[in-house]
């Protein structure tokens, strides 16, 4: 435990450090620093494929403190996808009534609470997370996940596409190295080439861990012939004194002006 707190620190001190000194350059004192907005990308990169690869253990924050978490959730994994949760804790925290009260019962309510169709499922997806061939799948998890996106980001790259993914482990979010008031429109292009985003933003992609190097090898080509044409089309087209903030500002004023 004390080593892999070590490693954790050891991994995640220079971030801090960047952080501080975007605040004061010498951390105590001095202006703040300035980074363009191709150098905050990339630290930003840089950050999330640093913490993808120090496993999925991480994701338990109270290891970088050293420190055992008194009560632990989990959510819709445990039940491949139903709407459940599940609490873990200390007994004296779990506890659902008091002693000198033992009928006043704490409740857990909801549609799918005990539910056998649920802790059917439930169960057997623990279960099956102690076979070897779960077990090996999920040792090389990481590895498989970050190679498949410098795949496609170097594809993406010889193609001079103003696109690029990011990664924790199966979770990816799409990122854009070109100032643009029409990025968002990329998942359009997406799904009419049958790639559809999570519902929550424009940038979002779930994987499945049964996906196979063929089968991700379609969706890259898929990818890349979205992006491809939503370029052929002009919606990336940059004027030079285009930038993120003028962007943002010209926004702010047709939304004042539309208000007013």
């Amino acid at each position: 435990m004390i080593i892999r707190i070590l490693v954790v620190w050891y991994r995640l001190t220079p971030f801090l450090i960047a952080f501080l000194r975007d605040r004061r350059r010498w951390i105590l004192v001095g202006p703040p620093r300035f980074l363009s907005d191709e150098a905050h990308r990339a630290r930003a990169q840089k950050l999330t494929a640093t913490i993808a690869s120090l496993g999925p253990s991480f994701i338990k924050l109270a290891q970088v403190f050293g420190i055992r978490a008194d009560i632990v959730t989990y959510g819709k994994t445990l039940g491949g996808g139903l709407p459940v949760g599940v609490v873990c804790g200390r007994k004296a925290l779990m506890k659902r009534f008091r002693d000198d009260r033992p009928t006043d019962i704490c409740f857990a309510r909801g549609t799918f609470n005990s539910h056998p169709y649920v802790m059917a499922a439930m169960n057997e997806f623990l279960q099956r997370l102690e076979t070897p061939e779960l077990r090996d799948r999920y040792r090389d998890l990481d590895e498989t996940w970050n190679g498949r996106v410098e795949r496609l980001n170097q594809r993406l790259r010889d193609a001079d596409l103003p696109v690029q993914v990011a990664n924790l482990s199966t979770i990816w979010t799409t990122c854009y190295t070109r100032p643009s008031r029409y990025n968002w429109m990329l998942q359009y292009y997406l799904r009419a080439e049958g790639l559809a985003l999570s519902w929550i933003g424009t940038g979002r992609f779930i994987f499945s861990l049964d996906y196979t190097d063929t089968d991700f090898d379609a969706v890259a080509e898929r990818f890349l012939a979205a992006a491809e044409a939503m370029r052929e089309d002009g919606w990336w087209w940059l004027d030079p004194a285009t930038t993120n903030r003028s962007i943002r500002r010209r926004i702010v004023r047709e939304m004042i002006a539309r208000r007013f």
